[in-house]
């Protein structure tokens, strides 16, 4: 359990697994500017079973959150034993990352070509780069 206002992890911690909200909400934040509200059933950062990064905006629980968190070593493990772990992660990545260059994509041409990169950096960040 994680009480209201503190942290799941904060901008540039290193990303170490996977999280499924399973009560409450989360609030994604990036230099106090609220990027997003997570709720019940919400899956993110996902690519962190797969690959070391740093995260790019901070998560704070909205009131008592509950969450099941997937380390990486938890994952790699079981995937090793299960291939198919594997190969259904490797897809659901897959299926998000095209979702995403598409919303990112579409943010970009919708905004003037002087300050486009700033808003589809901004105004977009997928869960699951989280």
């Amino acid at each position: 359990a994680v009480a209201d206002g503190n942290p799941l992890f904060d901008a540039f911690d290193e990303a170490e697994g996977m999280y499924v909200l399973l009560d409450g909400e989360v609030t994604v934040d990036r230099e106090g500017e609220e990027l997003m509200v997570l709720q019940r059933g919400a899956a993110f950062g996902a690519l962190a079973l797969c690959v070391s990064y740093m995260h790019p905006a901070s998560a704070r629980a909205t009131g008592n959150v509950r969450v099941a968190f997937i380390s990486r070593a938890d994952f790699q493990a079981r995937a090793a034993k299960d291939p198919s772990l594997s190969l259904a992660l490797l897809r659901r990545i897959t299926e998000q990352a095209a979702h995403s260059l598409q919303t990112k994509t579409r943010i970009f041409l919708e905004t003037n070509v002087e300050d486009s990169s700033a808003s589809a950096s901004s105004t977009f960040l997928d869960p699951m780069e989280l």
